[in-house]
Formats: C-alpha cells, structure tokens, sequence
C-alpha cells in the first residue's frame, strides 16, 4: 500500500486528496498504550519519521498531547543492528547522568524496554531553536564536562590497531583501499609516537543538526552512535567535516595523526553499510588524500 500511494503521489494522482491519511484500528495500537502509560496522556497523537534504508534503520515516533505539545520521541529499531544501536543511546545517556551538568542537557530515557519483540527507546524532547552551524564556545564548555567523564589516555599503539582492525572488518583485502589505510595507518603510528591521546566518552556523530539551543546552553541529541575511549577530538573532527570547511587545528601534539586516524575510522563506518560510490564516501576519501599530502607534525612527548 506504501509503494501503490508514492507511486500515485509521483504521477500526480490524488494529490489533492491526500493531505491526511486515516488508519482506523478496532483497538489502540501497542504505542499508543506505552506513550499513555509513561506519560499520563490519554489520547496520544503522532507522527511517523521511517529512517533511510538500510541495516540500521528504525522508525521514529514523535509522541504529541492533542494540542500539539511534544511528550517525547520513541524510537523504534527495524533489525538486530538498529536495536543495538537504540541500546548503544541507552547506555549513553544513562552514562551521562554521571555529569550533573550535562543531566539537563540531554534526553532523559524516560521508558526503555520490549515492545512487541524489540527494544524500544522513549526519550524527553528539547526544546528550543537549532543550534550554532559553526564551532562557538558553547561547544568548548560541553566537551569540557563531557571530557570529565570517564577520561583516560591511550597510546599511538592501541589507537592504530583499533581503528586498522575496524577497517579490516569493514573493507577486507580490497587492493586499492587497503593501500590508502596502510598509508595512513603507517603515518599516523610515526607521528603518536610517544604521544598519549586523550580519550573518553565521545557523541559519535555530532553535528549541528544534532543540536538545539536551550536556555543559551547546547542540548545534544542521538547519541546512538556514542564511544567510550575514543579520542575526544574526534567529535571536534566530525563537527567540521560535516559543515564542508577546513578543520581548524589547534596545534596539539598527535592532533593532525588523530585526525587521519578519525578520517580511516568514519570511512570504515560508511563503508561497512554504503555503496562504494556514495557521496559522503567520496567526501572523506577526498578529505583524506588531503591529509595525506601533509604529513602530521613531529611526534612530541608533550602531553596535550
């Protein structure tokens, strides 16, 4: 029925008659009676956002009081990948209860269990405008406190055979890719060496349209795609490279090293679900070969 009605919404069929369409069901539907349960509501409305195709895709819905106010969003999953993703945001925001200051800053799980056979996820909304589409201080004050959390160091080492074991799950033997990662790999180890990274928890995709502003703070969303012990510059990384510019080094011993390494890691993520030709892989191919061409500064034992 989904096909029959995009296929007519295509050729113009119905067009006019289509602005609402109304399912009628002999009794309320599974979510209707988990949003009433968690929230009080008696009459839940909603609204339906399918994600885009593919292993991890899920289904989320925007939990509304009849007047429109938003209770909540509840997410979900479509397959044994996006249920472990919805559970990855879980233990993340759980983790991040651990920073009071981040506790009012984040969505609040406010019902995580089965539902019909998968691990469902019902989180408080934000609420406020869209956040900053460039890096401000806000940004700086948000990573600080999530730096606290669970910080640690890491070795050039560990961060190499981490990242070159994800690529080889993703990519394998692939002739012409496995030479752009050895290289790489090959010239970010001579530049760790003898520097520690920072790491800790890191958001995993964090872009400004993951972010809204509240009360003049930042509020962070989907962290399904959240790290533990993953160089807390990454995120700084991905903000940048995300918004198409240049990434703004701050002069960090390892910082340039790191940032190939996070390059290799966000392509072994594209590439273990995508097709080879998708844009978002040719964006970081590019952006790698660009890195590639300047070699990271000297290695330094200066903490950063």
């Amino acid at each position: 029925m989904k096909k029959l009605l995009a296929a007519a919404l295509k050729m113009g069929i119905g067009r006019p008659l289509l602005d609402r369409v109304f399912v009628e069901c002999a009794e309320p539907p599974p979510v209707s009676g988990l949003i009433s349960t968690v929230t009080g509501e008696a009459r839940p409305v909603f609204a339906l956002l399918p994600g885009p195709p593919g292993p991890y895709r899920k289904v989320v819905v925007q939990a509304m009081r009849p007047g429109g106010e938003t209770l909540g969003y509840l997410k979900i999953p479509l397959s044994p990948a996006a249920e472990e993703r919805v559970r990855r945001e879980e233990r993340a925001l759980r983790r991040l209860e651990e920073a009071p200051g981040l506790r009012t800053r984040v969505p609040r799980v406010l019902h995580a269990g089965s539902l019909r056979g998968s691990h469902v996820l019902f989180l408080s909304p934000g609420v406020g405008r869209s956040g900053p589409a460039r890096w401000t201080p806000m940004h700086d004050e948000f990573f600080r406190i999530l730096g606290g959390i669970r910080p640690a160091r890491r070795d050039g080492p560990s961060l190499i055979a981490e990242v070159a074991e994800r690529w080889r799950k993703a990519v394998g033997d692939d002739g012409e890719w496995s030479a752009i990662a050895s290289r790489a790999l090959k010239q970010a180890g001579e530049a760790l060496s003898g520097i520690e990274v920072p790491c800790g928890v890191t958001h995993g995709d964090f872009s400004a349209e993951h972010t809204i502003l509240q009360d003049g703070k930042l509020f962070v969303l989907d962290w399904e795609q959240s790290r533990e012990g993953a160089p807390v510059w990454w995120d700084y990384f991905h903000f940048h490279v995300r918004l198409g510019g240049a990434v703004p080094f701050r002069g960090l011993p390892g910082e340039r090293a790191c940032h190939l390494l996070y390059l290799l890691d966000a392509l072994a993520g594209y590439l273990e679900v995508s097709r080879r030709d998708h844009e978002e892989i040719a964006r970081l191919r590019s952006r790698l070969a660009e890195g590639l061409s300047e070699p990271p500064a000297a290695s330094s034992t200066r903490r950063p």
